[in-house]
């Protein structure tokens, strides 16, 4: 659809903002859809960041439920200590060797030996030797522990009625061996799990065990649909936080099959979460998630899982996770290492970026500073230079008055001759006709009019 609009259209903020009905019905709903998928996925991301966050504090604070399980299995070690009879006993032996299993190899041990003591019964000596089975195959004697399978005899599991945990033990020991032996011993061990899964619905079609179980064979067949539905209805009953765990882990793997990378992630989140709340320290979902955020470049967070999943490894005696673990944790350590050495090269560059940006604008300000004081002695230069032009304007304007009345004082006073010099010329002209030449000459040699005016003309202009 993004082919069809030109190189030459509006941008598509433009776009939205016209008239709808401008637009084609298609385009219309294609935005709609558009719009609407690119905010599921930034909820359905903040979903999971969420639930990633608070994972990171459980795994955290795992070492609190620890200790409170710790509490409880003390308390079946002080019900054992004061058991009275060997079946007693043998029992409360088996209830913390099914406590211990997920969380202390060497004590899971310890407690199959005393099973062995006080078994008393060939039903107790059966189920004793098929945990010992267990702890063989863990201690990577795989042989061996088959070996223990075998020697068993078939007919006195069936007249004992241990066919279910006959057949799931079966189930754990070649699914163990598929996971960690040989190619050549791998296709063995897949062969001979498929005839124990199908043996064991045989026998049993409505347990929670046998449901999960079911959801695997539809799983390794392809038939994730049914797979999931079964594993989502099973998880909608059960209340055992353990079978809860494998309930999530395994709709982890039909996710991962089927691309679904969110689901897979927030599968392995609750199996996690159920793992810890068990005080499971054998736990493959944690381990999951490390290489996830590993393979995302969230290496803090990869650190922190994979951290975690060793030192339980370790603390619970569980070599093989502890191997794989430590492997990925040297793994990781060593690209946090290079993602560490990339920040300090980067923060390295900031800070001399930084630097470099201070000295400019340090060099600025002194520059504005000096740009500004040369203006501030301009600025006084020119009000000086100002006030000395106010002055001096004053006073040519004083002089421009004078002036004025200079000149007009003169233009009177010539004035004024010129009427005298007329007035003269008349009294001249009278004196003459009436009293003769001798007269005119006479008044013309007097001294005593001309020094007057002389008088007059200095007081005015001098």
């Amino acid at each position: 659809l993004f082919s069809t609009i030109s190189s030459k259209s509006p941008p598509l903020h433009v776009i939205i903002s016209l008239n709808f009905s401008y637009a084609s019905p298609d385009f219309i709903i294609f935005i709609i859809v558009f719009l609407f998928l690119t905010s599921a996925s930034c909820i359905s991301i903040d979903k999971t960041e969420k639930m990633l966050d608070e994972l990171d504090e459980l795994v955290k604070n795992r070492h609190d439920i620890y200790a409170q399980y710790e509490t409880e299995l003390k308390w079946m070690k002080d019900s054992l200590a004061i058991a009275d009879s060997h079946h007693e006993r043998w029992q409360w032996a088996d209830r913390l060797y099914d406590s211990y299993s997920y969380y202390s190899m060497d004590s899971t041990l310890a407690y199959v030996n005393l099973q062995k003591k006080y078994a008393h019964t060939l039903r107790q000596e059966y189920l004793t030797t098929l945990n010992e089975m267990y702890v063989t195959a863990y201690q990577h004697n795989e042989t061996a522990a088959e070996q223990m399978f075998l020697s068993l005899d078939t007919l006195q599991i069936y007249s004992l009625g241990l066919q279910k945990e006959y057949y799931s033990s079966g189930i754990t020991l070649y699914s163990y061996i598929k996971t960690y032996s040989t190619i050549q011993s791998a296709h063995k061990a897949d062969d001979k799990l498929k005839r124990y899964r199908k043996l064991y619905l045989d026998v049993d079609s409505t347990s929670s065990y046998a449901h999960k179980t079911r959801a695997i064979v539809a799983r390794d067949m392809g038939d994730y649909e049914s797979a999931l539905q079964i594993l989502d209805s099973l998880a909608s009953v059960e209340t055992d936080t353990h079978n809860q765990a494998l309930i999530a882990f395994n709709q982890s793997i039909i996710y991962e099959r089927l691309g679904d990378q969110e689901g897979r992630i927030e599968a392995l989140i609750r199996s996690v979460e159920y793992d810890l709340k068990s005080a499971v320290r054998t736990y493959l979902s944690l381990y999951n998630l490390a290489l996830i955020e590993y393979e995302k470049n969230s290496l803090e967070r990869a650190n922190l899982y994979m951290s975690a999943n060793m030192t339980d490894a370790i603390a619970g005696g569980f070599n093989t996770r502890m191997i794989d673990a430590g492997k990925m944790q040297v793994i990781i350590s060593e690209a946090s290492m290079e993602q560490d050495k990339e920040k300090i090269i980067w923060m390295f560059g900031i800070i001399c970026s930084f630097i470099v940006i201070l000295v400019l604008v340090i060099t600025l300000f002194v520059k504005n500073v000096r740009h500004s004081r040369r203006q501030k002695e301009i600025k006084d230069m020119l009000l000086e230079v100002n006030s000395q032009l106010k002055t001096a304007n004053s006073d040519l304007k004083l002089a421009n008055r004078i002036k004025d009345n200079y000149v007009f004082s003169y233009m009177e006073l010539a004035i004024t001759y010129l009427q005298k010099l007329e007035d003269s010329r008349r009294e001249v002209r009278s004196i003459a006709k009436n009293e003769g030449l001798e007269a005119v000459i006479k008044v013309l040699r007097s001294p005593s009019y001309i020094y007057e005016e002389y008088k007059h003309y200095y007081k005015v202009f001098l």
